[in-house]
């Protein structure tokens, strides 16, 4: 009976790992390849956008965007808020794009200045921003750190039985 048990906890585990790797890569990738990612958090840009969605930022230069294209920015200077809308137009004269939401009617009240730029969209992925955003922070890492170490003891320990009743 302790083997069959044994073998569940151990099939369980074997899940739990492999659950854990596959969150961890839409977490890992950007970082390894100068990308940033975002949750959606409102329905401004729905349906391109929906809530929830990850995206995956290229970083550019201002002088790289243009009207409709959809751009990540930084709401302030003093602030790691940020938005993605779509630029409407380009006043070179204030260093500044006008934005607005897909689904908004009216445009943004206040101008993107060009440093506040951070990128372009290039990949959503629906509702994968919801975990992200669980990944993402320090309790949501604190119990995949632990979900991982226990499902990698449960795994070892497994494999030790296994021997040892192979030896026998």
């Amino acid at each position: 009976m302790n083997k069959k048990i044994l073998k569940i906890f151990s099939n369980v585990a074997t899940i739990c790992l492999v659950v854990i790797v596959l969150l961890t890569i839409p977490v890992a990738m950007p970082k390894i390849l100068g990308w940033e990612a975002y949750c959606v958090l409102s329905g401004s840009m729905e349906p391109d956008f929906g809530i929830g969605s990850l995206i995956y930022v290229k970083h550019d230069n201002y002088n790289e965007v243009q009207v409709g294209d959809v751009i990540t920015y930084r709401l302030g200077t003093d602030t790691d808020a940020v938005m993605t809308h779509r630029v409407i137009e380009i006043d070179d004269e204030n260093d500044a794009f006008i934005t607005k939401g897909d689904a908004n009617d009216d445009k943004d009240l206040e101008p993107v200045k060009f440093k506040r730029l951070i990128g372009k969209p290039f990949l959503v992925i629906p509702f994968l921003g919801y975990l992200y955003n669980i990944y993402g922070n320090f309790y949501g890492r604190a119990i995949m750190f632990v979900v991982f170490i226990i499902a990698a003891l449960v795994y070892l320990g497994e494999s030790l039985v296994g021997r040892k009743e192979k030896e026998k």
